[in-house]
């Protein structure tokens, strides 16, 4: 049976759209609602990222087509997100405090892109590249936000929007795109 025939992956692939779907959903409200409280921006992402995490461990755990490296390192970063996420939601945390556990979950994230682009091979190479700049994109955005600051609130969250949209672009054409290959098992 096919990779592209196979039942599981095309709920993964669902899990992935839906997913892409989630990030860049919450991007646009960010955008839209820019004068929203910081809170409700904060719980966005938050609640975003959570589900995230959730698609990366349900990733981890049938996706059986991944190598072992693959596996872990998404098993590994979905409870990263999902224990950084749920602690942003502790009310006694200063919105800095929040914006950096939510900006280091994102970063975790985008060093998984990172590495997908250089690990999943059977992907085509259009992919792999567009994997690759979007985990780079993703590493600089929280960087700037890292050391921004300088830099009023809003201005954060809105390069934190910004790396959703980006994910989310980048989850759904990991969902869409045809893979190369016919081994069972990815390096």
């Amino acid at each position: 049976m096919s990779y592209n025939s196979d039942p599981l992956a095309w709920v993964i692939r669902i899990f992935n759209v839906f997913a892409g779907l989630i990030h860049i959903t919450a991007s646009i409200l960010i955008f839209a609602q820019i004068g929203l409280n910081t809170d409700s921006v904060l719980i966005i992402l938050a609640v975003t990222l959570i589900i995230v995490s959730c698609v990366r461990l349900l990733n981890s755990a049938f996706n059986k087509r991944l190598n072992t490296y693959l596996r872990i390192s998404r098993l590994i970063v979905g409870i990263a997100i999902l224990i950084l996420s749920s602690i942003s939601f502790i009310t006694t945390f200063t919105e800095s405090t929040k914006i950096t556990l939510l900006t280091i979950a994102i970063l975790v994230n985008g060093i998984q892109r990172l590495l997908d682009g250089r690990f999943k091979k059977y992907y085509p190479v259009w992919f792999r590249i567009l994997s690759t700049i979007v985990g780079l994109v993703t590493i600089i955005l929280c960087t700037i936000v890292f050391v921004g600051t300088s830099f009023d609130i809003y201005t954060l969250i809105v390069l934190l929007a910004v790396t959703f949209m980006l994910n989310g672009i980048g989850r759904i054409m990991n969902a869409i795109s045809t893979l190369n290959r016919s081994s069972k098992k990815h390096f």
